[in-house]
């Protein structure tokens, strides 16, 4: 089965008895087998056979007896209590209830009941809610009765003849364990079918209602469909569908002798895509044999346009006969552009592998793809939300096992070339632009990039010319299930960045030089990341992440221009790759920092200084935060910009511990001072709270006596 299967195995031999008792840590089976499990096998008289079954102390338990000789099942009875389903399978959830008892002769003579219930029940991600499953089994024939939110089906199986199955909708719903996702349906649905000649039976489907929600995206049937099937004949009448594209109208037949089916859209409607608009229309059609099946896309799009900004026009063609070949164009009107400008892709595959019963698997197909000139920046602009100008131009030629366009294409089986002859990237005054051509080559599951260097530049008011900002450079490596991507950044100025970054980013002026290198396989990626920041004002920056599939861990430590340091350090679990945010667990640690550097980032003060010493340690920050430690603070001094005189507290304390409720607590002490001239008294004091789900809750109260005032 697949894994090892450690067994306890005990017993005893009489002359007319043989007694085994079996044992093992759990199941042999499933993702995350349950157990422990207990099995007890008793033979008397060379002829009952009594068998006793218990899992995990009870949650399962079976029980039967046999009278070998006669062929008679005396008893069966089995009971769950509980039993989750994701333990057998990550494709299934819920919990499984219910009995199981049965008993008569081995066969068509044996009679029984079974009644079934799961707890929100889910197969594959979606979940259909409660459901329970009934059955009674006389004399060959089995009656069940299922149902689900919304849900009644009633079968009869007759083990000597046909299958017969009668289902009611009302409204039943499906949805995604992101609850984005769902189905909704009204309707019946009838079927009859031999005992194991499924293909020759017969079904019927009434839907009055259909709707369906997948990523934001609605669909709807308005007037139902109705569908049948007829010994190896599909036919569904022609229904209009509606789509965030359109109304589609489609119907027809498919049988393996005969294809006739068409789907199209008369008018493209996008009303209810969001920041996009387009006229056209398209339209498939499928003919021919199962065999031989041929068929036909059309589709067209003027006046394209995303976030209020032309595209140009799109055309798509795909057409099946003795081969597989398509066409997609995309690109603004010649009239209005350089000449060839846009966007081509070609697409051939000899027709071997969609033929059924005909499939070789050696066939290739080949992908053309040429953009010259491609002005990109209405998709830039759409995808960042941001004003954003892009100019591409590359070419590509590929080929890759054409039975994959069925079933999805695999890097690995990809060979060929990429070459990138232009990118140019500009936004808010920063410009990426590609040094020279660069080149990816795909060969046997093997892949590599060169020359992929990128210089930054950045506008300069001063000079009203673009100037150096530093440069980026990137590698790839890739190898079967693995490879490696390796990003270096040189001396890249800081503003640079800030520019780049769509929203609002505030960072201090500095360079940033940066290597990062991402290794392993999806499944297993390792990340090494070091980087040195410059900092013009607040000193040098140096930090190092180490990213590995069962944790991630990060240190930083910022050196001031007097030489003072602070260093954090942070680590947090992964979870598919990925830190687990929520369990991120932070230390910060410094044995004396000098605050003036931080007077140029309080732009409210005139003057800083003082000293603070830091051990402060925070967990679970995003979910419910935890803090505990202290700064200490000494020789604090402040002036307010344009106020005199300034303000000193000789010392004081900041501690940090767990709040009542929940979430995390500071609160200042000993924070007694005075103005620097005059005979003025002052105390601070307060608190802050970082509460579960990210809210706040502070207060700070600024008492003075004799305090002087000067504006």
């Amino acid at each position: 089965m697949g894994r090892s299967w450690p067994l306890s195995v005990r017993g005893r031999l009489h002359t007319d008895t043989l007694a085994v008792g079996l044992s093992t840590a759990r199941l042999p089976f499933g993702d995350e087998p349950p157990g422990p499990v207990r099995m007890e096998v008793t033979l008397s008289a060379w002829r009952y056979l009594d068998l006793g079954f218990v899992l995990d102390g009870g949650q399962v338990l079976a029980h039967a007896r046999m009278d070998l000789a006669k062929g008679q099942l005396d008893t069966l009875t089995a009971s769950s209590r509980g039993l989750s389903l994701a333990h057998l399978s990550r494709m299934v959830t819920g919990q499984l209830h219910g009995r199981i008892a049965a008993g008569g002769m081995l066969g068509l003579g044996a009679r029984g009941e079974v009644s079934l219930r799961v707890d929100d029940l889910g197969i594959a991600g979606w979940r259909l809610g409660p459901t329970t499953l009934s059955t009674r089994f006389v004399d060959g024939v089995a009656s069940i009765e299922a149902g689900a939110p919304g849900l009644e089906l009633h079968a009869v199986i007759d083990t000597s003849g046909t299958t017969s199955v009668d289902g009611l909708l009302q409204n039943a719903i499906i949805y995604r364990e992101n609850g984005r996702d769902s189905i909704r349906l009204t309707g019946r649905f009838r079927g009859v079918a031999p005992i194991g000649h499924v293909a020759s039976g017969a079904m019927q489907v009434e839907l009055d209602s259909a709707r369906a929600e997948f990523s934001g995206w609605k669909m709807n049937l308005p007037e139902g469909v109705a569908a049948e099937y007829t010994d190896g004949e599909a036919r569904l009448t022609t229904t209009r569908m509606v789509t965030p594209l359109g109304t589609v109208h489609l119907g027809g037949v498919l049988a393996s002798d005969h294809l006739d089916f068409a789907a199209r859209i008369d008018s493209f409607d996008t009303a209810d895509l969001e920041g996009i608009t387009a006229q056209g229309a398209g339209r498939l059609s499928v003919y021919g044999s199962a065999e031989e099946p041929r068929a036909q896309l059309r589709a067209g799009l003027k006046s394209l346009a995303l976030g209020g900004r032309e595209l140009g026009e799109l055309t798509a063609a795909l057409e099946l006969s003795d081969s597989l070949r398509g066409t997609l164009q995309l690109g603004v009107p010649s009239a209005t552009t350089e000449t060839g400008s846009g966007l081509t892709i070609n697409l051939s595959a000899p027709n071997a592998d969609f033929r059924v019963g005909a499939s070789t698997g050696q066939e290739q197909a080949h992908i053309r793809l040429e953009a010259n000139r491609l002005d990109a920046s209405t998709i830039a602009t759409y995808a960042l939300d941001d004003s954003t100008d892009l100019r591409v131009s590359l070419s590509a030629d590929l080929t890759f096992p054409a039975k994959q366009l069925l079933h999805g294409i695999n890097w690995r089986d990809l060979s060929g070339q990429l070459v990138l002859q232009e990118f140019d990237l500009a936004r808010d005054r920063v410009r990426l632009r590609l040094a020279e051509p660069s080149r990816a080559e795909l060969s046997g599951g093997m892949g590599s990039t060169e020359g992929f260097d990128l210089p930054v530049e950045i506008f300069r008011r001063d000079t009203e010319a673009f100037e150096p900002a530093g440069v980026i450079h990137i590698e790839a490596q890739l190898a079967g299930a693995g490879g490696g991507l390796m990003i270096r950044a040189e001396d890249l100025e800081l503003e640079a960045v800030v520019r780049a970054i769509p929203g609002r980013v505030s960072l201090p002026a500095g360079l940033l030089s940066l290597q990062a290198n991402l290794t392993g396989t999806s499944g297993a990626l390792a990340l090494d990341a070091t980087a040195e920041v410059e900092l013009d004002e607040l000193g040098q920056l140096s930090a190092r992440v180490f990213g590995r599939p069962r944790r991630w861990n990060a240190s930083a430590t910022w050196v001031s221009l007097v030489e003072d340091s602070l260093r954090v350090t942070a680590s947090a679990p992964a979870v598919n790759v990925w830190p687990k945010w929520d369990e991120l667990t932070m230390r910060v640690q410094s044995n004396g920092f000098d605050l003036l550097p931080m007077l140029d980032q309080i732009p409210q003060l005139a003057s800083l200084t003082g000293i603070a010493r830091i051990d402060v340690t925070a967990d679970s920050l995003l979910t419910n935060p935890h803090l505990s430690g202290r700064i200490e603070i000494e020789e604090l001094q402040l002036a307010l910009l344009d106020v005199k005189p300034g303000y000193e507290f000789p010392a004081g304390e900041i501690n940090f511990g767990d709040r009542d409720g929940g979430g995390a607590h500071a609160e200042l002490a000993g924070f007694s001072g005075r103005t620097t001239r005059g005979e003025g008294r002052l105390q601070l004091d307060g608190f802050y709270d970082l509460l579960p789900g990210g809210r706040t809750d502070y207060q700070l109260q600024l008492t003075g006596e004799n305090v002087r005032y000067e504006y």
